[in-house]
């Protein structure tokens, strides 16, 4: 089937690995079925696989094993003579001039200003 998305690709079975992450846990599923396209990458799952995937996360289901992932922040631009970070504002798209330290990037409150970014 052609791709709902870029209407150019072709649409494949293949099998995925699904990451859901859930308050502060990181759930994968292996192996799950799902048509992807072969030119923008766009995944579809069946209404009978999303079931299954739900059934999987809510039902606390023993996972077939542990691995450990590493966790990075995404960060446009760090000043490091500044100590400072800047990165893109999730409410406007624009970029935001955050007004804190390098080691307080988990505060939960935290003023922010627009860049413009023409300059």
């Amino acid at each position: 089937m052609s791709c709902d998305v870029c209407a150019v690709g072709e649409r494949r079975p293949q099998l995925i690995r699904y990451s859901l992450s859930v308050a502060d846990e990181l759930i994968l599923v292996d192996h799950v079925p799902a048509e992807v396209c072969d030119r923008c990458g766009e995944v579809t799952l069946s209404p009978g696989v999303v079931e299954r995937l739900q059934q999987t996360v809510w039902r606390h289901e023993p996972p077939a094993r542990f691995i450990e992932t590493p966790l990075y922040e995404f960060v446009t631009c760090v000043d490091r003579s500044a100590n400072r970070v800047r990165r893109p504002s999730l409410k406007t798209g624009l970029f935001t001039r955050e007004v804190r330290p390098l080691d307080a990037l988990r505060t939960e409150n935290t003023r922010t200003e627009s860049i413009d970014r023409s300059r």
